[in-house]
């Protein structure tokens, strides 16, 4: 798996520095997307499969300037379906956040009042503990 991550993160620098790639991409529309998908399944094939298992630099030492491209073009379009497809995924919306107390006082009080509750617990948790009395038995 880093081996995969190392490779895409390979493409994506190079990517960076291909005329016309902006800083922000929009996002891309359905039927757009859908195509990339489309030609990302073709671009997967059992050759791209196995030199992503392998990492970079096995790619680097192993396989001609072809091949490389072909995985060079898989990742790329992989890179425009993950992060310019995002049609279907859910809006995150910001939530507020309560900020914690900084009254000391109420600390202290809250605190005090959370022993005396388990000192409370575990003073009934101790006379569980002890044996029942044991009664005389007369006849």
């Amino acid at each position: 798996m880093l081996r995969l991550m190392a490779v895409a993160s390979l493409v994506a620098c190079s990517a960076a520095f291909l005329p016309g790639a902006g800083a922000i991409a929009a996002p891309l529309d359905k039927e757009t997307c859908a195509n990339l998908e489309i030609q990302k399944r073709k671009l997967l094939t059992p050759d791209v499969r196995a030199a992503l298992e392998r990492g970079p630099d096995w790619v680097k030492g192993h396989l001609d300037s072809d091949k490389i491209e072909m995985v060079r073009e898989f990742l790329m379009v992989e890179e425009q379906v993950a992060f310019r497809c995002r049609e279907g995924l859910p809006k995150i919306t910001p939530q507020t956040v309560s900020l914690p107390d900084r009254n000391p006082k109420r600390v202290l009080e809250a605190a005090a009042s959370s022993t005396a509750v388990t000192k409370t617990s575990q003073t009934l948790a101790d006379s569980d503990k002890t044996a029942p009395p044991q009664t005389k038995t007369t006849r």
